[in-house]
């Protein structure tokens, strides 16, 4: 597991949610605002995201995702559009994680903040 919170307090960092031009369209970086360490996750169907109190945990599935995506970029000599239903996962909610094999899970530390919505109920949408 990946702890950010795990960081140096020298270290400050900003968390942005992100609409991509490419596939997959969302994601989020992390950017390291006192250095060069920017973390940047990319988010799939098939990844499992839960909030536990404070934190926000993200399961992804890299081999079940490359996996994926090589079959989708089998069926088109050209990129396809980041919307493409060659991308669609039917039922992600139905995957079982055994199906998907190998996981890497993220745990991230969110700060509450009255300035603005929580980023963890942006990132359970």
């Amino acid at each position: 597991m990946i702890r950010l919170d795990s960081v140096p307090a020298t270290f400050r960092y900003s968390m942005r949610y992100v609409l991509r031009e490419s596939y997959p369209p969302y994601g989020f970086y992390i950017l390291n605002r006192m250095g060069m360490d920017d973390y940047i996750q990319r988010l799939f169907p098939e990844d499992d995201i839960g909030a536990h109190g404070s934190y926000l945990m993200l399961r992804s599935y890299p081999e079940f995702t490359t996996r994926r995506l090589s079959l989708a970029h089998s069926t088109s000599e050209e990129i396809p559009h980041k919307f493409a239903d060659c991308y669609a996962v039917p039922n992600p909610e139905k995957l079982l994680i055994k199906d998907k094999g190998r996981s890497q899970t993220v745990g991230l530390w969110m700060f509450a903040t009255d300035a603005r919505e929580p980023m963890i109920d942006v990132m359970m949408r």
